[in-house]
């Protein structure tokens, strides 16, 4: 599987800019998790786990694929 290299291809978005300067954020897509309170809860860490375990999956399933799809890694 190849590497996403965001540093490389969404370099304009993520990387630091010397004066401030308006940028167009294409739509992406993320697993998130949605809530309030603090992070010494014990529901923010269940969810945290879950979260994790999630991606992680999701990940190694695309590892495993022959023809992996350019959209959604991980």
């Amino acid at each position: 599987m190849i590497k996403h290299e965001w540093r490389k291809k969404e370099k304009s978005i993520y990387l630091a800019k010397t004066k401030p300067v308006m940028i167009d954020v294409p739509e992406f897509k993320f697993i998130t998790i949605k809530g309030n309170g603090s992070p010494e809860d014990s529901m923010f860490n269940d969810c945290i786990s879950v979260l994790y375990s999630v991606a992680y999956t999701i990940k190694m399933t695309l590892k495993k694929l022959a023809n992996p799809p350019k959209e959604g890694l991980l």
